[in-house]
């Protein structure tokens, strides 16, 4: 005979530690294995790197988890910076200034002039208040203060030889408060 168990929220037997959670309620991800390119130096959506979560407590926390496979083409010190939106908002500092905190990754794609393919990846913890469906996104920018114009950011795989390919993630998890 199989057993199940149901549960809205799991306490430690301590109870909630200060600023902490209680357990994971649900986890939602999106693996991405298209390709996506650019060669801006304005924030741009990168296709597919979004994640939707209808958090079931107002009170949750929601621990985002990001990893990307990318690709710098180009012989220039470049810097690409990727930032994070809860929908249409920017969580950090919502400067355009390369400098400030609203970067949640900052990518050195300097190659020596050799393309290569690395894995990055980050972590946020956000309090969104809410139990509608909540989308968050990534986007990238290549830095204009060291872009060449023969700069090209790729995700997923290396444009020399598109036989190359990786994958990446983007992961939602609700925290109970």
């Amino acid at each position: 005979m199989a057993s199940e168990l149901r549960v809205d929220k799991i306490v430690p037997t301590n109870g909630v530690p200060t600023g902490g959670g209680g357990g994971i309620v649900q986890i939602v991800s999106t693996h991405i294995t298209t390709a996506f390119s650019t060669q801006s130096t304005s924030y741009t959506d990168i296709t597919g790197h979004s994640v939707t979560i209808t958090p079931k407590f107002n009170t949750s926390k929601i621990l985002i988890d990001y990893r990307v496979n990318w690709m710098h083409l180009g012989g220039a010190d470049t810097v690409g910076t990727l930032r994070l939106f809860r929908g249409s908002t920017l969580i950090g500092n919502n400067s355009d200034n390369p400098m400030s905190d609203d970067r949640m990754g900052i990518l050195n794609l300097y190659n020596g002039g050799q393309p290569h393919m690395s894995q990055s990846s980050f972590t946020f913890l956000d309090s969104p208040s809410t139990t509608n469906a909540t989308t968050y996104k990534i986007q990238i920018r290549l830095d204009s203060n060291s872009f060449s114009g023969s700069n090209i950011f790729s995700i997923n795989h290396w444009p020399p030889n598109n036989n190359y390919r990786g994958s990446s993630s983007i992961t939602a998890y609700e925290v109970s408060a």
